[in-house]
């Protein structure tokens, strides 16, 4: 058995802690595996609005990712908020220098408020250059709709991406999330059933979310279907866990310490 499991998360900074690179570090570190990070910018937000996404420039995330690499194991790597198509670039190409593996991509396009957190002419990028790379992408309800606009999902499959999670949260169904995972070469998707849970609360799931399938990638040496499960009922968890939290006066954060000690069996 490995000493540690160690996630990287490239992502942007949350000021509101709920979501981003702060969503990340607490998900990772609260299923027993170590966060390293990659900044890609400084979201300046709230749980109401957005009002600036501030990117660092490529060579700078780069960088971040090659010196981590020089120094720590990276098992999973977690995509989040890359603000401009020139990041997601070079983004893909040090992951390609790198050889980095188990790479979870949360394509970040607007905020659950409706803001928009990324350059509009980003989609092209991320399917010509990251998306090959993926084990898992994981959009929500709109974010698919413009990705799927421009190349369909088996177009995207076919260009390398091993799975697309198609989360089902934007769904007008109000008993139950049924989230579809659609595998490379599979004509049919595994799907996740969970009751839906009634609350405001919910700023930073999609980052949530994704960072708990990189952290059981790692744990669970690459089995995507797995990984989901489990990451599936850590989300599920975390929001019942949080749902009565009085944080903010918008969409507040889920609960992303509420000691998911059983979710860590291994067998």
């Amino acid at each position: 058995m490995k000493e540690t499991y160690n996630v990287l998360t490239i992502a942007s900074s949350d000021n509101s802690g709920g979501a981003g690179l702060e969503a990340d570090i607490k998900t990772i570190s609260s299923l027993g595996c170590y966060a390293a990070v990659a900044i890609s910018g400084i979201a300046v937000e709230n749980t109401v609005r957005v009002q600036a996404v501030y990117p660092v420039t490529p060579h700078q995330l780069d960088e971040q990712i090659v010196v981590t690499c020089e120094d720590i194991r990276i098992d999973a790597v977690k995509i989040g908020l890359l603000p401009t198509k020139e990041l997601v670039a070079q983004t893909a190409k040090t992951l390609r220098n790198t050889g980095l593996k188990n790479i979870v991509i949360d394509p970040v396009l607007v905020a659950a408020c409706g803001d928009s957190l990324a350059d509009t002419d980003i989609i092209g990028t991320y399917i010509s250059e990251l998306f090959p790379l993926a084990s898992v992408i994981t959009p929500n309800r709109f974010e698919a709709e413009q990705l799927f606009v421009h190349s369909p999902l088996q177009n995207i499959l076919q260009s390398g991406a091993k799975s697309i999670l198609l989360k089902g949260g934007h769904s007008d169904d109000v008993q139950e999330v049924i989230d579809e995972l659609w595998l490379k070469d599979e004509a049919n998707p595994v799907k996740y059933f969970a009751k839906r849970i009634k609350t405001n609360n919910l700023h930073g799931t999609g980052c949530t979310l994704s960072s708990a399938i990189a952290s059981f990638l790692s744990i669970y040496d690459g089995d995507i279907v797995l990984a989901v499960e489990k990451a599936k009922e850590y989300i599920t968890s975390a929001i019942e866990a949080g749902k009565n939290l009085s944080i903010g006066k918008g969409n507040g954060p889920v609960n992303h310490i509420f000691s998911p000690v059983a979710m860590l069996t291994r067998d």
